[in-house]
C-alpha cells in the first residue's frame, strides 16, 4: 500500500511538470526519476527542484543569483543555513576577480602606450562626470567606447595638463597614420570577447595578485598599429563594468562564462568554505583554447543529437552535479528534464529552466537549447560539480 502511494505522488508530481510547470513551487530539495507508461505516449522525466536554493533577483544580478542557487543546491542547504552561500558572499568575490583584471589590464595598456595613464583616467573620469554620466552609469552598449575615443582624439590635439602621457598619445596616433593603420575591430564584437570562453579560459584562472609581465617599449618605439587603442577602451570597459558592480543595486553585465567559472572556484578556496567545487563548459559550441565536455556543432546529426540529450542526461542525474544555462542575457538553473515519443515516432526533449528570474518556469526544447548555443561562443550549459 505504500508503495502504491509513493508511485501515485511520484505519478501526480510527474503529471503537474507536465501539464503546469509554471506553478511548480517546492520547499525542500529533491531528486528522482519517473517512468510513466500511458499508451501511445512515453514520458520520461529526470527532475532535481532547488526551490530552497533558487534566490529571487532582478536581471541586474542573474549571475550572482544563479551562482549561489547553484552552490547551495550541492550542499542541500537552505538560503538561511549558516554555510549558504547569498549574492552578497558571491559579489564579492566577483569584485576581487574583476580587480584582478582591471590590474592586468592597465599594466597592458600602460606597456602599449608607454607611459602612466593616471592622468590620463583622471581626465577622463572628469569629462564624464561633467556630461552626467560617469563611470557605472546606464548607457547604450558600445557608446562609452565611442565617447572616450573621441575624448582621447580631443585630448592628443589639445591636452588638458602638461603630462608627457597625452603627448605620448599624439605620437601614437601620428604613428598609426603614417603606417596607415586603422582600429578595425568593432565596439561590440571587443564587448562579446570579453564575455566569451576564450577570453574565459584564461583570465578565471588568475587571482589579482597574479604577475603579469610585458616588454615596456622605450618612448617613440612602434607598437602594433590600433593595439594601444583597444587595450586602453577594453581597460575603461572593464572600469564601467567594476563602477556598475559597486553600485547600489549591482549589474553582473561585465561578466561572462569566466566570472561563473572563477566565482566557483574562488568560493571554494575560502577558508570558511565547507565545499570545494570544480565549475567547467559542459555543452556548446568549440572554440580555439576553448574545452567544452559534449562540443555541439550545425553538422550534427540526429543520432549525434541523441547522443548528446543522453550525455545531457546522465549529467543532470548525478548527485554531485549542477547545471547552469547561459541563453540570451540570462544565467539559470537547469531544474528538469524531459523526453517522450508521440504516436507518429517524433521524439521531444525539453529542459525545464528560467528565460527571466530564477524560478523553474519555462519548458524550452532541447533543440531551440543548440541553436541558442550554436549562434555564440559564450552561451553555453556550464556543470558545477562537488569534489570529493
Amino acid at each position: 500500500l505504500l508503495m502504491m502511494m509513493l508511485l501515485l505522488l511520484l505519478w501526480v508530481l510527474g503529471v503537474l511538470l507536465f501539464v503546469a510547470p509554471g506553478q511548480i513551487h517546492v520547499d525542500a530539495c529533491c531528486h528522482a526519476a519517473l517512468l510513466v507508461l500511458e499508451p501511445p505516449t512515453v514520458l520520461l522525466v529526470s527532475f532535481v527542484c532547488y526551490g530552497c536554493s533558487v534566490l529571487m533577483s532582478s536581471l541586474a544580478v542573474l549571475c550572482l543569483a544563479s551562482v549561489a542557487g547553484a552552490w547551495n543546491a550541492l550542499q542541500r542547504v537552505p538560503r538561511k543555513h549558516p554555510s549558504a552561500q547569498s549574492q552578497n558572499s558571491v559579489i564579492e568575490v566577483l569584485k576581487v576577480i574583476l580587480n584582478g583584471k582591471l590590474s592586468r589590464q592597465r599594466r597592458k595598456a600602460s606597456t602599449l602606450v608607454g607611459d602612466d595613464l593616471e592622468p590620463l583616467e583622471r581626465a577622463v573620469e572628469q569629462q564624464l562626470e561633467a556630461g552626467g554620466k560617469p563611470f557605472g552609469a546606464k548607457r547604450a552598449k558600445g557608446s562609452l567606447r565611442k565617447e572616450i575615443g573621441a575624448m582621447m582624439r580631443e585630448m592628443a590635439e589639445h591636452p588638458p595638463g602638461q603630462a608627457q602621457v597625452f603627448l605620448r598619445i599624439k605620437e601614437l596616433y601620428a604613428e598609426d597614420a603614417i603606417a596607415g593603420g586603422k582600429d578595425t575591430k568593432s565596439a561590440s564584437s571587443e564587448d562579446d570577447s570579453e564575455n566569451d570562453d576564450d577570453v574565459a579560459g584564461g583570465q578565471a584562472g588568475r587571482t589579482a595578485g597574479d604577475a603579469v609581465s610585458f616588454e615596456i617599449p622605450a618612448s617613440g618605439a612602434k607598437t602594433k598599429s590600433g593595439g594601444w587603442r583597444r587595450a586602453l577602451l577594453t581597460y575603461f570597459d572593464t572600469k564601467q563594468g567594476h563602477a556598475r558592480l559597486c553600485r547600489e543595486r549591482p549589474s553582473t553585465a561585465a561578466f561572462g562564462n569566466w566570472g561563473i567559472l572563477g566565482a566557483v572556484r574562488d568560493l571554494s578556496a575560502m577558508p570558511e568554505s565547507d565545499m570545494v567545487a570544480k565549475a567547467g563548459l559542459f555543452m556548446g559550441r568549440a572554440g580555439k583554447g576553448v574545452t567544452v565536455a559534449v562540443k555541439l556543432s550545425s553538422k550534427d546529426n540526429a543520432e549525434t543529437v541523441s547522443n548528446q540529450w543522453e550525455q545531457l542526461c546522465g549529467a543532470f542525474q548525478r548527485d554531485d552535479t549542477v547545471l547552469l544555462f547561459h541563453l540570451k542575457n540570462h544565467y539559470a538553473l537547469i531544474f528538469a528534464l524531459r523526453s517522450w515519443c508521440t504516436p507518429d515516432g517524433k521524439t521531444h526533449r525539453q529542459m525545464l529552466t528560467a528565460r527571466k528570474g530564477q524560478r523553474p518556469s519555462a519548458w524550452i526544447d532541447f533543440s531551440e537549447a543548440r541553436s541558442t548555443m550554436l549562434k555564440w561562443g559564450g552561451y553555453k550549459i556550464i556543470r558545477i560539480q562537488r569534489q570529493k
